[in-house]
């Protein structure tokens, strides 16, 4: 008896490519937004704030990458970051890194995301803005959330990200405890 033939089965596309391509096409979607007009349009009181409209990472809590897939998507996050600086789609660097701020976040995305993905999305971006010299750092005594980051769903358009930093002058704006400053008991 004649054994039969196995037909081809389509492969599927490795999981890194895939994530690869959505970064590129966000990239391309960012590369033509971001002037003041926009961000006016959009209804942000820009007064003291850097703006950033970036792509959003693919990579998330749940990515479970090889470390190779993974690194190389970061690269190319950050290569995206820095061409997106040299065409002055980001804002001026201040002279000297904020020493404390709090940050808003929205995300504009296809489908809804769940609460620590919507985190996890953020912090290679917020990574490149303290590398970038706009904050001094990432830790909760210097960068406050002022609430989780809220999602916009249209379902069409590719996904990007909005990211709102505000310099706080005072300790007491983020609470005494924050910054380990003790509370004098009444």
């Amino acid at each position: 008896m004649p054994l039969k033939t196995i037909s081809a089965v389509p492969k599927k596309k490795p999981a890194g490519a895939v994530l690869k391509a959505a970064l590129s096409q966000s990239l391309d979607f960012v590369r033509v937004c971001g002037t003041i007009a926009d961000k006016r349009e959009l209804g942000i009181d820009l007064s003291g704030a850097l703006y950033f409209v970036l792509p959003v990472t693919p990579l998330s809590i749940n990515s479970r990458l090889h470390w190779r897939t993974e690194n190389a998507i970061k690269l190319q996050y950050k290569a995206a970051f820095e061409e997106l600086a040299a065409r002055g789609r980001l804002p001026p660097v201040p002279a000297a890194p904020w020493p404390r701020a709090t940050i808003e976040a929205t995300i504009h995305c296809k489908r809804a995301i769940d609460h620590d993905n919507s985190l996890s999305r953020c912090k290679m971006a917020i990574d490149l803005i303290v590398r970038g010299g706009w904050i001094l750092d990432d830790a909760p005594k210097i960068l406050k959330w002022r609430a989780m980051p809220e999602q916009i769903v249209d379902g069409k358009s590719a996904a990007y990200l909005v990211l709102v930093l505000r310099e706080v002058d005072a300790p007491e704006a983020f609470g005494a405890r924050s910054f380990g400053i003790q509370e004098e008991k009444l």
